[in-house]
């Protein structure tokens, strides 16, 4: 629940009421009695999210809960966040972007790193948008025998299939052992 909480945004309602919950969230996420984040039990959660929700297959890629997927971007997002968010402000962004910049900026990652993490969540998020937009069911799913490949691999301006599951094979490689370094086993 902690986790989910970095995400948090007023969005409507008493702008006074929303600064108190603001308040509040940091001070749980945050403050001085804040329990220190659970990276073990992240680690837990993103595994068990990946075995019960991602279920990949040599044939099948989950683009939000397989390895390398937008689900690991966003957790690698909130370890750093819940991690060193106390002593960095800037990091309590609700936004996985702009915390991004935030982290590169407080250097918890290089720049160079931070810039490819958010380089390939846009492209997960462009994947995610067009598997949605051509009807693949279920959602997020890119399974390899069907013909969503090659409509997303055009869509993203790919010349060739092969060409657009490399890369993206390359991106979700990177980003797993990005996740390997920063919540360690």
């Amino acid at each position: 629940e902690r986790q989910t909480l970095t995400r948090a945004r007023l969005v409507a309602g008493d702008p006074a009421l929303g600064r108190r919950v603001r308040r509040l969230i940091a001070a749980l996420l945050y403050g001085a009695d804040a329990a220190p984040a659970d990276l073990k039990e992240m680690r837990m959660l993103r595994e068990r999210m990946e075995k019960e929700l991602g279920k990949e297959t040599s044939g099948l890629f989950h683009v939000k809960f397989g390895r390398g997927g937008l689900v690991d971007v966003e957790f690698i997002t909130q370890a750093l966040q819940l991690v060193h968010g106390r002593r960095h402000p800037g990091l309590r962004r609700a936004n996985t972007l702009q915390a991004l910049r935030a982290i590169a900026a407080a250097c918890l990652l290089s720049a160079e790193d931070a810039a490819t993490l958010g380089e390939h969540y846009r492209f997960l998020r462009r994947v995610s948008g067009s598997l949605r937009l051509f009807g693949a069911r279920p959602g997020d799913t890119l399974e390899l025998a069907g013909p969503f490949v090659s409509r997303v691999a055009r869509s993203l301006e790919y010349p060739l299939r092969k060409e657009f599951l490399e890369d993206y094979r390359r991106r979700t490689a990177w980003v797993r052992a990005l996740w390997n370094r920063v919540v360690p086993a």
